[in-house]
């Protein structure tokens, strides 16, 4: 018996795949959720900094019940913000590529791979023969943030030209005497009716307009939302993209910074580890035991693949994927399994594959590379 070539997608996940959306959909409500109790202890701040700083000792005291209820508002704020965006990019997993140094056609695919869909929810790491070029896979979001980034230094500016021109305080000012003025004689209870009354509507339409808002960036990432910080974040995945392990002291502090840098929003979704070739096996070890899937490349037989297969396919079979180029995958297979020739490395790969299944992949033309995208993207959902 030999290995099975699988080169079309099964037709399932339709379920998972709405449950993932309407989870997200659940994160943007939680975030709008977030933001909108957020503005009711941020302009009820403001408005006592104001009052403190135009010297008005009649304002009105805050009372324990009220105090209360801005507390609720401000954990209502902290929770629904970050819950939101937990749900909102999932739990993203890393995934190591083992794969013959140099062999171009595996890294095009995968890279291809990493950058488009299978890269929402995965982070690949390989191990390097600087003949991987690393994928970011979030140049649109990177230009999209720049540009969001000088947006906002522009409304920064003009704020804080509105706020010194004095803009602000008459504002506030006027907002603060208009209270005064309708609350003669009224409690602190009457006073925050006003002020959320007059923020109502700005609430409101800001869960209408940030609604449809996050229905988007619920499939684009959230962190478009914070423009500035994401961009500082963007050019940090930039800077993170290649890592360098020249001794086994090394091995341990990069396996971490990697598995930190995977779990971030921002983050190349195909880091390449350059590795001093006398301590690969003990970093292909050490890497396993943290990612989530080992994706192991069986198109060129040689000494290295079956060291990862012995020592690795058993250990973590259960989350082991096994891909190939068609082409060599086709030739492999056709090779008869005898004990007499199993001494020699094809004939030791075909044993070792004998009923495994292996993922084939082509690079024929874009159809083809989607095609295995699909198809590695559903094995992967199927594990986790």
């Amino acid at each position: 018996m030999s290995f099975h070539i699988i080169t079309t997608p099964a037709r399932h996940g339709f379920f998972r795949n709405i449950r993932r959306k309407l989870t997200q959909l659940l994160g943007a409500l939680f975030f709008v959720a977030g933001l909108a109790a957020s503005s009711l202890p941020l302009m009820f701040v403001i408005a006592v900094i104001v009052s403190i700083l135009s010297h008005n000792a009649d304002f009105p005291d805050m009372e324990s019940d009220q105090a209360v209820v801005f507390l609720i508002a401000a954990v209502i704020a902290v929770v629904g913000l970050t819950l939101g965006l937990r749900l909102i990019r999932g739990r993203r997993r890393l995934v190591l590529f083992l794969r013959r140094f140099g062999y171009d056609e595996a890294t095009e695919a995968l890279s291809f791979a990493a950058a488009s869909a299978m890269g929402q929810r995965w982070r690949l790491v390989t191990l390097d023969d600087n003949e991987v070029a690393p994928v970011l896979g979030i140049e649109t979001q990177g230009r999209i943030l720049g540009f969001l980034r000088w947006i906002l230094l522009a409304a920064i500016v003009t704020g804080l030209l509105w706020l010194f021109g004095g803009g602000f305080t008459d504002y506030i000012g006027d907002i603060v005497g208009d209270l005064r003025t309708n609350n003669r004689g009224g409690g602190v209870k009457e006073f925050i009716g006003q002020i959320i009354g007059l923020f109502v509507m700005t609430i409101i339409l800001g869960l209408i307009v940030g609604g449809l808002v996050m229905m988007l960036v619920a499939f684009l990432g959230a962190g478009v939302l914070f423009s500035w910080r994401s961009f500082s974040s963007y050019k940090k995945a930039e800077e993170n993209q290649s890592k360098k392990i020249g001794d086994a002291s090394q091995i341990k502090p990069v396996i971490d910074n990697v598995l930190k840098l995977s779990r971030k929003i921002f983050a190349p979704r195909l880091v390449v580890v350059r590795v001093n070739s006398a301590i690969w096996q003990a970093v292909v070890r050490q890497f396993a035991d943290v990612s989530a899937v080992i994706l192991i490349d069986v198109s060129s037989p040689g000494e290295g693949l079956l060291w990862e297969l012995e020592n690795l396919r058993e250990k973590y079979r259960q989350r082991t994927i096994l891909v190939g180029q068609y082409d060599a995958l086709e030739k492999i297979s056709a090779l008869p399994v005898t004990n007499a020739d199993a001494v020699k490395t094809e004939q030791r790969l075909v044993e070792l594959l004998d009923g495994e299944s292996v993922l084939a992949y082509r690079s024929d033309g874009a159809r083809d590379t989607q095609r295995f995208t699909k198809l590695l993207r559903t094995t992967l959902n199927d594990l986790y």
